[in-house]
């Protein structure tokens, strides 16, 4: 989800936070970066991240992104993220408290991230981007409420910002609201056509609300606009180990590991082809796979 909030408006306007860079070119490349992760590729705005860093190596921001890109865009990978951190000393107030925040993050220290969110939302409340980190950390400890006070004033500041109207529609979701979790779904959509990401989150909102068959589609969807758009898989088995069709869910599951970028997405491919066996009352198999893993 994390993925979702880039965005390179924060560096249109004065009243949009500043990114410190001593490099121009480094700056086009950091931009142009953040657009394609913004899309969901996260391999290409590893590449742009780490040009930029090849012209300012101490491009704070530029280690920010590659942190989030290295772990796949729902974490934070932690030796470029305190490479930032080293550096946040060296750079805007609005970009050492981002920073910070995602250090909060990886470290699981709710009373940081609380402060940091509080001084994104203080000290850019006109800018979109800012207002949807700020957004985050509530979201992420199950303060719905705080969190979508935040992303409905990013999207009141820009309604054709994308990503904040996919944080909107995971929030409402979260709030059981989901003729408003559909809607805002739907804008996401509409805001990014051909992109993988929107049409993934629908599906997952399909998907929990138990209309395997629409979120199937969804998934397939978001794999024709990118077919390395690895979570969709374990989507497309989730929904068919939903529907009791046991083999087209275990091919998905091994498609998401054949897919995966990383250790993390391969194991958790492990464990939900184990979990086939056992819905097939299979136990040996099962224990096979968890060999593997």
């Amino acid at each position: 989800v994390v993925i979702s909030l880039l965005t390179a408006s924060a560096l249109m306007a004065q009243e949009k936070m500043p990114i410190t860079t001593s490099s121009e070119e480094a700056r086009k490349l950091y931009v142009e970066g953040v657009k394609i992760g913004e899309k969901g590729n996260i391999p290409q705005m590893i590449e742009k991240m780490e040009q930029a860093i090849e012209l300012d190596s101490e491009f704070a921001m530029a280690y920010f992104y590659l942190s989030l890109g290295k772990a796949g865009g729902s974490w934070f990978s932690p030796e470029p993220l305190y490479k930032a951190v080293e550096l946040s000393n060296q750079v805007s107030e609005g970009e050492r408290h981002l920073i910070l925040l995602a250090r909060a993050i990886r470290e699981g220290k709710e009373k940081d991230m609380r402060m940091h969110s509080r001084s994104l939302a203080k000290l850019y409340p006109k800018d979109e981007s800012a207002l949807a980190w700020a957004g985050w950390p509530h979201f992420m400890q199950n303060n719905y409420r705080k969190a979508l006070r935040l992303f409905k004033r990013s999207a009141q500041l820009n309604d054709q910002y994308a990503p904040v109207f996919n944080m909107l529609g995971y929030t409402y979701m979260k709030m059981g609201k989901n003729e408003k979790a559909d809607q805002s779904f739907k804008k996401y959509m509409e805001l990014q056509p051909g992109v993988a990401n929107p049409r993934h989150s629908y599906a997952n909102f399909l998907r929990t609300r138990g209309r395997f068959d629409e979120a199937i589609k969804y998934y397939k969807m978001a794999l024709q606009y990118d077919p390395d758009f690895t979570i969709s898989y374990r989507g497309l088995g989730d929904s068919y180990l939903f529907k009791g069709k046991y083999e087209l869910a275990r091919e998905h599951y091994k498609n998401y590991y054949e897919h995966a970028s990383n250790n993390n997405m391969r194991y958790s491919s492990l464990i939900l082809q184990a979990t086939v066996d056992l819905h097939e009352n299979r136990p040996e198999s099962a224990l096979r796979v968890m060999d593997r893993y």
